[in-house]
């Protein structure tokens, strides 16, 4: 449990990059979801592509994250004890959601405003700051909610280890069984579309979407229990294939009830069939693609070299400021009118490498390293 696991850091790179290509996704395809939607872009077979690809997505990729989060703070919290531990984790994770909220947000927000208003009719950037978030009239975390979401569970883990005080060895708790995994899948989807009834997707409480948080909350839990149990030392195969075939045959299910079953019908929430089958298809197909990724990762991933080891390290500062990257390329490629799957796919790319290159100055900044 001494080694590091280069595997981990090289699993996290990928989902970073899949979010940037997730939320370049959601410009062409979900409007109202980003902050930024192309209204030039007609319709065509690609927008259903990028529609199942952001389905797909988050499905298991922010899941995936707690996952890993919740793996490494036990050691974390062993290693440094309560205080440290917070303190460590105000830092890292505290800082730059302020610093999103009070200074990447507005340029946002502010850029946004001026792309789809009359110039003539938007007050000046000041203006708009001091009214709008010196106000707290706008609190927009954006997609560092997760950092928010991180900073409350460590606290809960702290505050539950500090009750409990209990260091006496217990008896290890094997890898779940297909059985179990089916198991729970089944209950975070009841458990989701229950409270999608109270907090439909896209909802959001400060930048929180609690339809989703079910499914974070287990695995963010399961993440401690891997750590530790040695759960990641040695992933069954037969489990893997096993939920990997599920996923698969589970996969056409919603596209199937979106398009012919009822198509009228919101996935985001309510007392219908769509709303309840979407619940119920995330986590099987989640658990699925998180035991793959994870399995693959271990096995073929588990080395480094100096340019990996660059990346991975820029990894963070890249989840923090892509979407100010994405919307400045938005922009830029909002008059080119190509069709929408290329732009996708240049905003994605451009988007991933521009906020790499950032990630690697904004880190050389003095001290930044000790936060990012």
């Amino acid at each position: 449990m001494n080694n590091r696991l280069f595997y981990m850091d090289h699993l996290r790179t990928f989902l970073t990059i899949l979010v940037v290509f997730h939320h370049a996704a959601t410009t062409y395809a979900v409007p109202g979801s980003w902050y930024f939607f192309d209204t030039l872009q007609k319709p065509d077979a690609s927008f259903v592509l990028m529609l199942l690809f952001v389905f797909i997505n988050q499905a298991f990729f922010m899941g995936l994250f707690f996952f890993i989060a919740g793996y490494f703070v036990p050691s974390s919290f062993d290693r440094k004890g309560p205080n440290p531990f917070l303190k460590d984790r105000l830092m890292r994770l505290g800082i730059p959601l302020i610093i999103y909220i009070f200074l990447i947000s507005p340029v946002i927000l502010y850029t946004t405003t001026l792309h789809y208003s009359d110039a003539s009719k938007v007050v000046s950037f000041w203006e708009f700051y001091r009214t709008q978030i010196l106000s707290f009239t706008i609190t927009e975390p954006g997609p560092l909610w997760f950092l928010l979401a991180l900073l409350v569970f460590n606290s809960v883990y702290t505050l539950v280890s500090m009750v409990r005080k209990d260091n006496a060895s217990k008896k290890n708790i094997p890898f779940p069984s297909v059985k179990v995994l089916l198991l729970t899948a089944t209950l975070i989807g009841l458990v989701t579309f229950g409270i999608r009834q109270i907090f439909p997707i896209g909802t959001l409480i400060f930048g929180l979407n609690f339809g989703y948080f079910p499914a974070y909350i287990v695995l963010f839990i399961a993440g401690i229990m891997a750590y530790r149990n040695q759960w990641l030392s040695s992933i069954p195969r037969r489990t893997v294939k096993i939920m990997g075939i599920i996923a698969l045959v589970f996969l056409p299910i919603l596209p199937i009830a979106a398009l012919i079953i009822n198509p009228t019908l919101s996935t985001g929430g309510g007392l219908n069939t769509n709303a309840f089958i979407y619940a119920m298809w995330e986590p099987f197909i989640g658990f699925g693609i998180s035991l793959l990724l994870l399995a693959v990762y271990s096995k073929y991933s588990n080395q480094t070299n100096g340019f990996q080891r660059s990346v991975d390290a820029n990894s963070y500062t890249v989840y923090i400021i892509h979407s100010l990257v994405l919307i400045a390329y938005s922009i830029w490629l909002h008059s080119a009118q190509m069709p929408a799957f290329i732009e996708f796919l240049i905003l994605g790319g451009l988007g991933t490498i521009t906020s790499y290159l950032l990630a690697m100055l904004i880190r050389k900044i003095p001290y930044a390293k000790k936060i990012l």
